[in-house]
Protein backbone atom coordinates (compact mmCIF):
# COMPACT_ATOMS: atom_id res chain seq x y z
CA UNK A 1 0.00 0.00 0.00
CA UNK A 2 1.14 3.06 -1.03
CA UNK A 3 1.74 5.75 1.79
CA UNK A 4 0.20 9.83 1.09
CA UNK A 5 2.54 10.91 4.40
CA UNK A 6 5.43 12.47 2.72
CA UNK A 7 8.95 11.51 3.55
CA UNK A 8 9.91 14.96 5.14
CA UNK A 9 7.34 14.07 7.47
CA UNK A 10 9.24 14.27 11.07
CA UNK A 11 10.72 17.34 9.52
CA UNK A 12 7.85 19.03 10.09
CA UNK A 13 7.97 22.00 12.73
CA UNK A 14 4.87 23.03 14.77
CA UNK A 15 4.75 26.17 13.40
CA UNK A 16 3.90 24.56 9.89
CA UNK A 17 1.52 22.09 11.41
CA UNK A 18 -2.50 22.40 10.86
CA UNK A 19 -4.90 20.34 12.62
CA UNK A 20 -6.31 18.65 9.40
CA UNK A 21 -2.51 17.93 8.29
CA UNK A 22 -1.69 15.98 11.29
CA UNK A 23 -5.01 13.77 11.58
CA UNK A 24 -4.01 12.90 8.22
CA UNK A 25 -0.74 11.94 8.79
CA UNK A 26 -1.58 10.20 11.96
CA UNK A 27 -4.43 7.98 9.82
CA UNK A 28 -1.41 6.87 6.83
CA UNK A 29 -0.04 3.81 7.12
CA UNK A 30 3.15 4.56 8.35
CA UNK A 31 5.13 4.32 11.87
CA UNK A 32 5.14 7.93 12.67
CA UNK A 33 3.49 10.31 14.04
CA UNK A 34 1.46 7.83 16.29
CA UNK A 35 0.22 7.40 19.86
CA UNK A 36 2.86 9.01 21.09
CA UNK A 37 2.95 12.14 19.18
CA UNK A 38 -0.59 12.54 19.70
CA UNK A 39 -0.16 12.07 23.22
CA UNK A 40 2.01 15.79 22.91
CA UNK A 41 -0.86 17.57 20.88
CA UNK A 42 -3.68 16.10 23.99
CA UNK A 43 -1.51 17.88 26.43
CA UNK A 44 -0.67 20.80 24.33
CA UNK A 45 -4.40 21.42 23.77
CA UNK A 46 -5.51 20.70 27.47
CA UNK A 47 -2.64 23.33 27.84
CA UNK A 48 -4.43 25.74 25.47
CA UNK A 49 -8.35 25.38 26.81
CA UNK A 50 -6.61 26.37 30.11
CA UNK A 51 -4.96 29.19 28.89
CA UNK A 52 -8.84 30.28 27.47
CA UNK A 53 -10.39 29.99 30.73
CA UNK A 54 -7.60 31.78 32.39
CA UNK A 55 -7.87 34.51 29.58
CA UNK A 56 -11.66 35.12 30.69
CA UNK A 57 -11.31 34.98 34.31
CA UNK A 58 -9.26 38.05 34.28
CA UNK A 59 -11.77 41.29 34.75
CA UNK A 60 -11.70 44.62 36.00
CA UNK A 61 -11.62 45.16 39.36
CA UNK A 62 -10.96 41.54 40.57
CA UNK A 63 -9.47 41.03 43.76
CA UNK A 64 -5.75 41.49 42.99
CA UNK A 65 -4.45 38.11 44.94
CA UNK A 66 -7.07 36.55 42.41
CA UNK A 67 -5.55 38.45 39.44
CA UNK A 68 -2.47 37.27 40.60
CA UNK A 69 -3.17 33.58 41.08
CA UNK A 70 -4.80 33.74 37.38
CA UNK A 71 -1.66 35.69 35.82
CA UNK A 72 0.64 33.03 37.43
CA UNK A 73 -1.53 30.16 36.10
CA UNK A 74 -2.01 31.75 32.23
CA UNK A 75 2.37 31.74 32.44
CA UNK A 76 2.50 28.46 33.55
CA UNK A 77 0.18 26.87 31.31
CA UNK A 78 1.93 28.92 27.97
CA UNK A 79 5.25 27.54 29.42
CA UNK A 80 3.90 23.91 29.51
CA UNK A 81 1.82 24.33 26.17
CA UNK A 82 4.98 24.81 24.02
CA UNK A 83 6.58 21.98 25.89
CA UNK A 84 4.29 19.64 24.40
CA UNK A 85 4.11 20.77 20.94
CA UNK A 86 7.89 20.44 20.93
CA UNK A 87 7.71 17.10 22.34
CA UNK A 88 5.32 15.91 19.92
CA UNK A 89 7.78 16.55 17.04
CA UNK A 90 10.64 14.89 19.53
CA UNK A 91 8.37 12.03 20.14
CA UNK A 92 8.11 11.55 16.10
CA UNK A 93 11.87 11.95 15.54
CA UNK A 94 12.60 9.38 18.82
CA UNK A 95 10.50 6.47 17.68
CA UNK A 96 11.86 7.03 13.65
CA UNK A 97 15.14 6.87 14.98
CA UNK A 98 14.09 3.38 17.20
CA UNK A 99 12.82 2.14 13.81
CA UNK A 100 15.98 2.61 12.03
CA UNK A 101 18.38 1.46 15.27
CA UNK A 102 16.30 -2.07 15.07
CA UNK A 103 16.20 -2.47 11.25
CA UNK A 104 19.85 -2.16 11.77
CA UNK A 105 20.69 -4.15 14.87
CA UNK A 106 18.83 -7.00 12.73
CA UNK A 107 20.80 -7.15 10.02
CA UNK A 108 24.14 -6.53 12.65
CA UNK A 109 23.37 -8.12 15.36
CA UNK A 110 26.63 -8.96 16.78
CA UNK A 111 27.95 -4.82 16.51
CA UNK A 112 28.26 -3.47 19.26
CA UNK A 113 27.82 0.14 17.63
CA UNK A 114 24.08 -0.93 16.73
CA UNK A 115 23.33 -2.69 19.97
CA UNK A 116 24.59 0.79 21.61
CA UNK A 117 22.46 2.88 19.45
CA UNK A 118 19.41 1.05 19.63
CA UNK A 119 19.60 1.19 23.43
CA UNK A 120 19.70 4.59 23.26
CA UNK A 121 16.81 5.13 20.56
CA UNK A 122 14.90 3.06 23.00
CA UNK A 123 15.99 5.09 26.32
CA UNK A 124 14.81 8.14 24.04
CA UNK A 125 11.74 6.94 23.14
CA UNK A 126 10.93 6.28 26.97
CA UNK A 127 12.09 9.17 28.62
CA UNK A 128 9.99 11.46 26.04
CA UNK A 129 6.49 10.10 27.21
CA UNK A 130 7.39 10.11 30.93
CA UNK A 131 8.31 14.09 30.25
CA UNK A 132 5.26 14.85 28.70
CA UNK A 133 3.19 13.28 32.04
CA UNK A 134 5.20 15.06 34.13
CA UNK A 135 4.38 17.74 32.47
CA UNK A 136 0.89 17.10 31.78
CA UNK A 137 0.63 16.94 36.10
CA UNK A 138 2.73 20.56 36.11
CA UNK A 139 -0.95 21.55 34.00
CA UNK A 140 -3.34 19.69 36.19
CA UNK A 141 -1.16 21.46 39.37
CA UNK A 142 -1.58 24.31 37.52
CA UNK A 143 -5.84 24.29 37.01
CA UNK A 144 -6.56 23.01 39.92
CA UNK A 145 -4.21 25.83 42.25
CA UNK A 146 -6.13 28.47 40.02
CA UNK A 147 -9.72 26.84 39.72
CA UNK A 148 -11.00 28.79 42.66
CA UNK A 149 -10.24 32.11 40.59
CA UNK A 150 -11.63 30.96 37.03
CA UNK A 151 -14.60 32.57 35.93
CA UNK A 152 -18.08 30.70 36.74
CA UNK A 153 -19.04 30.34 32.71
CA UNK A 154 -15.72 28.78 31.80
CA UNK A 155 -15.94 25.90 34.29
CA UNK A 156 -16.80 23.07 32.00
CA UNK A 157 -13.49 23.72 29.71
CA UNK A 158 -11.36 23.96 32.93
CA UNK A 159 -12.88 20.76 33.41
CA UNK A 160 -12.32 19.50 30.17
CA UNK A 161 -9.14 21.23 30.27
CA UNK A 162 -8.13 18.58 33.11
CA UNK A 163 -9.69 15.37 31.46
CA UNK A 164 -7.08 15.86 28.61
CA UNK A 165 -3.95 16.47 30.69
CA UNK A 166 -5.57 13.49 32.58
CA UNK A 167 -5.96 11.26 29.57
CA UNK A 168 -2.54 12.99 28.30
CA UNK A 169 -0.33 10.83 32.04
CA UNK A 170 -2.58 8.08 31.28
CA UNK A 171 -1.85 7.64 27.33
CA UNK A 172 1.90 8.64 27.77
CA UNK A 173 1.83 5.84 30.46
CA UNK A 174 1.11 3.35 27.65
CA UNK A 175 3.79 4.14 25.51
CA UNK A 176 6.60 4.12 28.43
CA UNK A 177 5.41 0.82 29.66
CA UNK A 178 5.99 -0.79 25.78
CA UNK A 179 9.31 0.23 25.52
CA UNK A 180 10.70 0.26 29.19
CA UNK A 181 10.90 -3.89 28.66
CA UNK A 182 13.65 -3.23 25.50
CA UNK A 183 15.89 -1.59 28.14
CA UNK A 184 18.91 -3.73 29.08
CA UNK A 185 19.22 -2.30 32.51
CA UNK A 186 16.75 -3.69 34.75
CA UNK A 187 17.49 -0.79 37.42
CA UNK A 188 16.51 1.85 34.62
CA UNK A 189 13.16 0.03 34.06
CA UNK A 190 12.52 -0.49 37.62
CA UNK A 191 13.14 3.56 38.36
CA UNK A 192 10.93 4.68 34.74
CA UNK A 193 8.32 2.48 36.16
CA UNK A 194 8.04 3.53 39.71
CA UNK A 195 8.26 7.48 38.49
CA UNK A 196 5.16 6.71 36.10
CA UNK A 197 3.29 5.11 39.08
CA UNK A 198 4.45 8.18 41.09
CA UNK A 199 2.74 10.57 38.39
CA UNK A 200 0.01 8.52 38.11
CA UNK A 201 -1.14 8.37 41.62
CA UNK A 202 -0.83 12.97 42.20
CA UNK A 203 -2.68 13.20 38.30
CA UNK A 204 -5.69 10.66 39.93
CA UNK A 205 -5.40 13.25 42.91
CA UNK A 206 -5.16 16.36 41.17
CA UNK A 207 -7.71 15.63 38.35
CA UNK A 208 -10.24 14.34 41.20
CA UNK A 209 -9.83 17.81 42.63
CA UNK A 210 -10.96 19.84 39.59
CA UNK A 211 -13.87 17.24 39.13
CA UNK A 212 -15.58 17.70 42.17
CA UNK A 213 -14.44 21.02 42.06
CA UNK A 214 -16.31 21.81 39.08
CA UNK A 215 -18.92 19.48 40.21
CA UNK A 216 -20.35 21.14 43.27
CA UNK A 217 -20.58 24.47 41.14
CA UNK A 218 -22.73 22.77 38.86
CA UNK A 219 -24.71 21.53 41.33
CA UNK A 220 -24.67 24.61 43.41
CA UNK A 221 -24.65 27.92 40.91
CA UNK A 222 -24.71 30.32 43.28
CA UNK A 223 -22.02 29.74 45.24
CA UNK A 224 -20.26 31.65 42.64
CA UNK A 225 -20.01 35.47 42.77
CA UNK A 226 -18.54 35.91 39.79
Amino acid sequence: MKSNKPASASAIDSKGVTLEGFLDRLAARTPTPGGGALTGWVGAMGCALGRMVAAYSIKEGMDAEARAVVESAAARLHRCDMIFRALAFRDEQAYQSMTDARRNLRTRPEGAAAKSDYEEAVREATLIPLEMAALAVEGLATLDESKAAANVHLLSDLAIAADLLEATVRTAGHTLRVNVPQLSESAQRQKLTDDLQRILHRTRRLHESANRFVGARFENPAASNR
